[in-house]
């Protein structure tokens, strides 16, 4: 039995067909590409895709109150749709993505706006900067400090405010190592914004901002584990730096290491470490207990460094051992002038009979370490009140 065969179409209608489609399809595509450029604020009014909302913007060269009321009023979040805009091939569209980003900000593009940083156009790049520092999310910390390295100046200024701002404790030790030699001075003064070697747009940045915010978010013993090499540093200045900024984060577990610093070289890093560990005992009453007989083996006499901070820290602790301790750097002599005046002034107000016999001692004699001497010892009897100590006095007047 012959197949049936319908009715065929001629040939002509078909090729008319596919041209119709074609040309369908080919307005579709230069509408999709064009239209945001022809006309710019109609797309913004009334496209219901934002990638063609931003080629507008972009081809209008702003960001204004349409496109932030198209962007507030969006059905969903924007920020994943900018992000996906900063690898845009157009530059345009990319800077009007990191405006809008400025405004809503989107966690996940925070790697995308750190390669932006990276561009020649500087109102891209300015973009990127501002929409970084909306960023407030501390898990980007490794992302901002590897992208930091390969900063100019003015970009690596925009990631060090965002370090001090938001940077969680591994972010602390690259910002302080981008400080300059004045900042570095004003990280010892303990105070003040602290410029650094990325000099854009002269931006200073407070360290000590980000030192209490870690400390109080309980990331300091971290950050201070970080910052703790400093200390070994053959420069004396990042010396004191590192003491400083230990003291700054209470890292009252690196006592044992800023004890060691007591026989420093540097009479200025002994007085900060000093300075610390006084300010250590002050915070925790007992911290420095537990390196007495450390500090005991440290004030043995011996030549070159003064043992006057040794001296300072172990009055500091006020048992008996060191009392007796410093009572014996008075009473041998064998020690410089200025650790035993430092250990008269911290035997100020011991009751304890030995102690009071050295000092009556020191009261008593002549020449030596002379004047200065006896005036201290007789303070420090003028401040126990007891019989001993006023006999004392009253043969000496």
């Amino acid at each position: 039995m012959a197949a049936v065969n319908g009715p065929r179409l001629p040939i002509g209608w078909l090729i008319a067909a596919a041209t119709v489609l074609a040309s369908l399809l080919g307005t579709a595509t230069l509408l999709w590409h064009r239209l945001p450029s022809w006309a710019p604020e109609w797309v913004e009014l009334h496209s219901t895709w934002l990638e063609p909302i931003l080629r507008a913007a972009a081809a209008r060269a702003e960001y204004d109150d349409l496109l932030a009321a198209r962007l507030h009023d969006w059905p969903v979040p924007p920020g994943p749709q900018l992000t996906r805009a900063l690898d845009h091939p157009d530059p345009r569209v990319r800077w009007i993505a990191a405006q809008s980003l400025g405004h809503f900000p989107d966690p996940a593009a925070l790697g995308p706006l750190l390669r932006n940083l990276q561009e020649p156009d500087l109102n891209l790049r300015d973009a990127a900067a501002n929409a970084v520092l909306a960023i407030p999310d501390g898990r980007g910390t490794t992302q901002v400090v590897a992208a930091l390295a390969q900063a100019d100046a003015q970009s690596g200024s925009v990631l060090i405010d965002w370090l001090v701002a938001n940077g969680d404790w591994s972010g602390l030790l690259p910002v302080v190592e981008s400080t300059d030699p004045v900042g570095k001075l004003r990280i010892v003064a303990a105070g003040g914004p602290v410029r650094h070697r990325h000099f854009g747009w002269s931006r200073y940045a407070n360290i000590w901002d980000m030192v209490e915010r870690l400390r109080a978010g309980g990331q300091g013993g971290q950050a201070a584990a970080t910052v703790t090499p400093l200390l070994a540093h053959d420069q004396a200045e990042w010396r004191l730096v590192g003491i400083e900024l230990l003291r700054g984060l209470g890292a009252t577990a690196q006592v044992p290491r800023l004890a060691a610093l007591l026989l420093d070289g540097e009479a200025d890093v002994r007085t900060a470490a000093g300075d610390a560990l006084l300010a250590f005992s002050a915070e925790a009453s007992g911290c420095l207990v537990p390196l007495v007989p450390r500090l005991i083996g440290q004030l043995a006499p011996g030549p070159g460094t003064e043992r006057i901070d040794v001296a300072r820290v172990l009055a500091a602790v006020r048992g008996p051992r060191a009392q007796a301790t410093l009572a014996e750097v008075v009473r041998t002599r064998a020690w410089d002038l200025p650790t035993r005046m430092q250990a008269l002034a911290g035997l100020a107000q011991a009751s304890a009979p030995a102690v009071q016999a050295v000092l009556v001692a020191v009261l008593a004699e002549q020449g030596g370490d002379g004047v200065p001497a006896r005036q201290l010892a007789a303070r420090d009897l003028g401040g126990v009140r007891t019989a001993v100590a006023e006999r004392a006095l009253l043969t000496a007047c």
